[in-house]
């Protein structure tokens, strides 16, 4: 399934609110849709952990700020082949694309 990675960040910053009441939170998504192949409820899990990693981790600073930034990232040659083992890895156990990267 696609889903969209900023639509995904927002939904979760608009699902827990109370985890950031005392931390100012600034978004810069890019104007274009950032679409993954994934599952949208694991993608929020994992957005939902780092934020409150970050949460905690700001947890006794005086003026507490987490900055999100998204922009579009296309892998070229080089990063695919020093990336090649995560991807097959990951393609092998989903058994989607026969273990070939895109």
């Amino acid at each position: 399934m696609s889903v969209n990675l900023n639509r995904i960040v927002q939904e979760v910053l608009d699902e827990t609110p109370l985890l950031f009441e005392n931390i100012q939170i600034y978004t810069e998504f890019c104007d274009k849709d950032l679409t993954v192949r994934g599952d949208s409820s694991q993608l929020k899990e994992v957005f939902r952990a780092i934020l409150e990693n970050a949460s905690d981790a700001l947890a006794e600073t005086k003026h507490p700020v987490i900055q999100i930034k998204s922009e579009p990232f296309k892998a070229n040659k080089e990063f695919k082949d020093r990336h090649v083992d995560n991807c097959f890895s990951y393609r092998s156990s989903t058994r989607s694309c026969g273990g070939k990267c895109h």
